[in-house]
């Protein structure tokens, strides 16, 4: 899928001249739910991706979505990073009409400065990463890391 509306169109002054496209997920009905990082949200249907369409959100989802975890009812989590000058966060976001809207029905504040990934665990929870991006971006590189259940 080539389209204009997943072209970068996020900067962050000083660290990130683009960014675009975050995360991208399938979803029950062969669908494909990509994040742009300024905290849209696109609905690509996989057998006719030239659809696709911006997913009408109740709420703001927060810059940066820098991942998804899916949920077997099909609603998920987007993992927050907090580059975009938010705190990092976990967003939970119940989908209608076959995820052409969806409502952002829950923010959880996050202690992790820069977390940016989400995954599924063991009966139903949720875990997420933190890996000191922020040493990383300057230039620091780091190798330690904290794996928690949110």
């Amino acid at each position: 899928l080539r389209d204009h509306k997943l072209d970068p169109t996020g900067s962050i002054p000083g660290l990130v001249a683009h960014f675009g496209e975050s995360a991208i997920a399938w979803v029950p009905g062969n669908i494909l739910l990509v994040t742009m990082a300024t905290g849209t949200i696109y609905r690509v249907p996989v057998a006719h991706p030239e659809r696709i369409s911006k997913v009408a959100l109740t709420g703001t989802l927060r810059p940066i979505a820098d991942g998804i975890r899916v949920f077997r009812n099909g609603s998920i989590a987007v993992i927050n990073n907090g580059l975009g000058a938010t705190p990092g966060s976990v967003q939970y976001i119940r989908p209608s009409d076959d995820w052409r809207a969806a409502t952002i029905v829950r923010t959880q504040e996050l202690a992790d400065l820069l977390p940016t990934g989400i995954n599924p665990g063991p009966c139903g929870t949720t875990w997420v990463i933190e890996g000191n991006v922020l040493d990383f971006l300057q230039g620091k590189p780091s190798a330690t890391f904290t794996i928690h259940q949110v």
